[in-house]
């Protein structure tokens, strides 16, 4: 468990990234003001459709990396529970 300074140190550290504007938003508001509600509205929801794909992105990209370390592990749990068979009985065999 982390001591109170580092805990203190953690949360001045989020509220300063949480105050300070993204590039994302940098955008909407330099283009609003230049071209108008029209224009920054565009841009929002040019914003929230690209935040949508990268997060399916990344989604599916993390479930197709977990669906691949499970297949690998499915195929091999017959080789290690093999091993530990074999090794089971090397120890009977011992005794």
């Amino acid at each position: 468990m982390p001591d109170l300074s580092h805990y203190l140190l953690f949360v001045a550290a989020a509220l300063v990234l949480l105050v300070i504007p993204g590039p994302a938003v940098l955008y909407i508001v330099t283009r609003s003001i230049d071209q108008g509600r029209r224009a920054g509205l565009m841009s929002v929801l040019g914003v929230a459709v690209g935040s949508v794909v990268h997060v399916t992105a990344a989604a599916l990209g993390a479930f197709g990396v977990a669906a691949l370390i499970h297949d690998r592990i499915s195929e091999c749990e017959v080789s290690r529970s093999g091993i530990f068979d074999l090794s089971g009985s090397a120890e009977i065999r011992q005794t």
